[in-house]
């Protein structure tokens, strides 16, 4: 009842204040629907069938084409837009020789609506204010999948599972989705500004903790671990030093550490450790160093498909690659790796498409960490840290599933931007403005 109670509550107060005040809070009410996905949820049925993401999309779409002449947002300026669009263009062109082109429409239908509603998100985001409101409704509402874990529990399986969204409805998926918010979590607690937000970070963050660790997923144990102690890495190699900040950024970097001994238990630390005792292959099962013999059947079928087969590419034509005995004795199987699904989907155009948005992505938040440095501005600083070791982090994940079109992976594109946009573009436009020139008063010559 609970869960029924914050989903509809949410929904209006969110949809309420967009129209009333503050437009940017609509991409809020679309986290809160990503994440609770009422319609996967044992409550569905006291949720009045509505179909609230597209009332959601909608109102995100109408206010930013209302507000896009007063906004300074500039998609054109961001570079791993430009990139991202490339992507998605490429992506639709695949259509004329994907393995499966019904499938395909389907899913760039679906990839379409992503990137439009993150387009909007963008355009919405034009203040610091609004960076931070998406931020922790990203944190908050990726909490709630800790909260759902610890009333639904783990299952025969031994994992958390059957509690993804529209987009990862695998175990493994929407773990990948919750990482980096935990990562985030963390650098709340490190920037809380007084004693109430700290203590909503830590139960944000214990929450996140605690159901990843349900989910036993080995691939989001790394993500979160490395991209941590990024974040803690680049806190010790902070240019903005203070009485005692070594040994604060150790403090945070410890107790994240007890957090999560806290939380872990025999059958999480068991499948942990299975990175590295599972090396024997089988037909019966797969295991974790079946992965390798997907990622070289998708290397070699990507000399036979330089452009990619669209979607499910190497679902549908990998198979001929892959050695006898592997994989359960000849199945179609998923390539296990968003590396290799982008270059069996969409070729090395695509490839490069996305290591570029993601690279630019990456240089965005550096130039946002250089300009916070030159205005002497920690926030803005850590800001950057934070998002770069959260994209990070969602990158390791992603090495392990098939997360091409993943809702978060654009989330987090979209934060680099709206960092890039609030913080460098707002200070290169103010360096632009021309100073008021000194008024002088006209020379008087006494006429005789």
């Amino acid at each position: 009842m609970i869960s029924v109670l914050i989903f509809l509550l949410s929904q209006v107060a969110t949809l309420g204040i967009a129209l009333a005040a503050h437009p940017y809070v609509a991409f809020v009410g679309y986290q809160i629907i990503y994440f609770m996905y009422h319609d996967s949820r044992w409550w569905y049925l006291m949720v009045p069938g509505l179909s609230y993401s597209f009332v959601c999309s909608a109102t995100l779409l109408l206010l930013a084409f209302t507000k896009r002449g007063k906004n300074p947002n500039q998609i054109r300026k961001v570079p791993a837009f430009m990139w991202m669009y490339a992507l998605l263009a490429f992506y639709a062109l695949t259509y004329f020789w994907a393995s499966n082109t019904d499938l395909h429409v389907f899913s760039l239908d679906d990839y379409v609506k992503t990137i439009v509603v993150i387009s909007a998100a963008y355009v919405l985001c034009t203040s610091e204010k609004a960076l931070n409101v998406y931020l922790w409704g990203y944190v908050a509402t990726a909490a709630y999948i800790g909260y759902y874990a610890l009333e639904i529990g783990r299952t025969s399986a031994g994992r958390f599972d059957l509690i993804g969204t529209v987009d990862a409805p695998e175990v493994n998926a929407i773990a990948a989705a919750t990482a980096p918010a935990a990562v985030l979590a963390l650098h709340m607690f490190w920037t809380a500004k007084h004693h109430a937000q700290r203590a909503v970070s830590v139960v944000l963050g214990a929450l996140l903790v605690n159901g990843l660790v349900l989910m036993n997923s080995r691939g989001a144990f790394l993500g979160v671990a490395v991209g941590a102690a990024t974040y803690v890495f680049f806190l010790l190699r902070t240019p903005f030093p203070e009485p005692g900040l070594r040994a604060k950024a150790i403090g945070v970097g410890f107790a994240g550490l007890l957090s999560l001994a806290a939380v872990l238990d025999s059958s999480a630390i068991g499948r942990f450790q299975s990175i590295f005792d599972e090396t024997a292959l089988t037909e019966e099962r797969e295991t974790g160093a079946t992965r390798l013999y997907f990622w070289r059947a998708a290397y070699d079928m990507s000399f036979d498909y330089p452009l990619g087969k669209g979607y499910r590419g190497f679902f549908f034509e990998g198979l001929d690659y892959m050695p006898r005995g592997i994989a359960g004795g000849g199945r179609r199987r998923a390539v296990h790796s968003t590396w290799f699904e982008i270059l069996t989907e969409a070729g090395y155009p695509g490839l490069f498409f996305f290591c570029m948005m993601l690279w630019t992505s990456w240089k965005q938040l550096n130039a946002v960490k250089k300009t916070a440095v030159s205005l002497g501005a920690p926030e803005h600083y850590y800001l950057g840290c934070v998002l770069q070791a959260s994209l990070l982090s969602f990158m390791v994940c992603m090495s392990f599933i098939d997360r091409m079109r993943a809702e978060v992976l654009y989330w987090l594109v979209l934060f680099s931007a709206c960092a890039y946009a609030v913080v460098v573009m707002r200070k290169t436009s103010k360096d632009r403005e021309p100073r008021q020139s000194r008024v002088t008063q006209p020379l008087a010559f006494d006429e005789k």
